[in-house]
């Protein structure tokens, strides 16, 4: 069973499952966080004191995703042939909306601080 840990401000959220994803960053050993069709366990404060069980889901898919911080666009990867390519499809500015809005944030300036760690390659999971 997978386990996903979420800072304070997406607990609300995640528990009244108003929030049905997450974008979790790509290890470096490239292992997936979680499997498609695998249970779920959503935590708020994960090791910590103060861990507290949001809920427990399904998966109901994993994708890979690029972030561009710089360009504020977001990119389909696929794995074509053994190769992450990670610039394969960009998101519709529509699709790049209901990304932010469905992963927590109000204001897309606010996703875009959020991930202001520079561009790079994440997961985005999905649950029921």
């Amino acid at each position: 069973m997978a386990a996903l840990g979420f800072k304070a401000q997406f607990a609300p959220d995640v528990e009244a499952g108003r929030k049905l994803q997450s974008i979790r960053a790509v290890r470096r050993d490239d292992r997936q966080p979680a499997k498609l069709g695998g249970p779920l366990t959503l935590y708020s404060g994960l090791r910590t004191r103060s861990c507290r069980k949001l809920r427990e889901t399904i998966c109901l898919s994993i994708e890979r995703i690029f972030i561009s911080v710089a360009d504020k666009a977001v990119y389909r990867s696929r794995d074509i042939g053994g190769v992450w390519h990670h610039r394969h499809e960009l998101l519709s500015p529509a699709e790049t909306a209901a990304l932010i809005a469905a992963d927590g944030f109000a204001q897309s300036e606010d996703f875009w601080r959020f991930f202001d760690r520079g561009d790079g390659r994440y997961w985005l999971i999905k649950w029921t």
